[in-house]
């Protein structure tokens, strides 16, 4: 018997040694552990820092749009939702004074402005940018360039966005690109559509002016859907088929003559 008790006191002795050992290896683990998750905040701290010098110094001179989205392009989620902020606050600031005066009894547009708008479209999601508004989106190309690169769920909502606009036609081409590289589905909205009748033409001004025969020729998708629309939709104010013909060369009647 007294072998016996001997034996079991010996045996509990083991035991009690391993978990202790046990213990004590899962102690230097979890300090191990925190020691490199507080060194590895540390660094993405850093990171972002860095991150947040080599953006200020673009934003701070004019047309360096391209040289923001190369620096942004790269980012993941978790990188973009770290700066978010910064650029927007750096944009509203900026906003104050969206036009300057130089020289003297001048006024034009701060050129800044492009460059921060194109951080807070890199980096920004679509609640940030519903809340600065469409005229806080970039200019065309620029916004393209962006969306092919992050393609975000909700890029429909930015084509919905630049059709909200009083002129909203001057963005259809850019709508018309987006939903061609299929970045988003052809929006509900009736203004996609009526946007065609002045904006396949390439709007009203500028040396980008085509007929509607041109346009038509190089984009002969729309006639299988979005033409046919326009005998449903009248378009509005300025923006009708008949009010074009009637003031402009591109001659959407003569297209439609000679196509059909």
């Amino acid at each position: 018997m007294a072998k016996k008790k001997s034996v079991r006191k010996s045996a509990k002795k083991k035991s009690a040694s391993k978990k202790a050992a046990r213990k004590k290896t899962a102690t230097k683990k979890n300090a191990r552990k925190k020691k490199a998750e507080k060194k590895s905040a540390g660094k993405r701290v850093s990171s972002v820092e860095a991150l947040k010098d080599k953006l200020e110094k673009l934003l701070e001179k004019p047309d360096t749009e391209k040289r923001v989205i190369r620096l942004l392009a790269p980012l993941d989620e978790a990188q973009r939702k770290a700066i978010a902020s910064h650029c927007v606050d750096w944009l509203r600031k900026l906003r104050k004074n969206d036009f300057i005066e130089d020289p003297p009894g001048t006024f034009s547009w701060n050129p800044l402005m492009g460059p921060a708008e194109v951080a807070v479209f890199c980096v920004s999601n679509l609640t940030e940018i519903k809340k600065l508004g469409r005229r806080s989106l970039p200019e065309g190309e620029v916004l393209l360039e962006i969306l092919k690169l992050r393609k975000p769920k909700w890029a429909d909502q930015i084509a919905d966005m630049l059709l909200e606009g009083t002129y909203y036609w001057g963005s259809w081409p850019v709508v018309r690109e987006m939903v061609k590289l299929k970045l988003c589905p052809k929006p509900k909205s009736v203004r996609y559509y009526t946007g065609m009748i002045t904006g396949l033409c390439g709007g009203r001004w500028g040396a980008k002016r085509r007929t509607a025969l041109q346009a038509l020729r190089k984009d002969p998708s729309l006639l299988k859907d979005e033409v046919w629309k326009l005998f449903e939709y009248e378009g509005d104010g300025e923006n009708t088929l008949a009010n074009i013909d009637r003031w402009e060369k591109t001659s959407w009647s003569g297209a439609l003559a000679t196509l059909s």
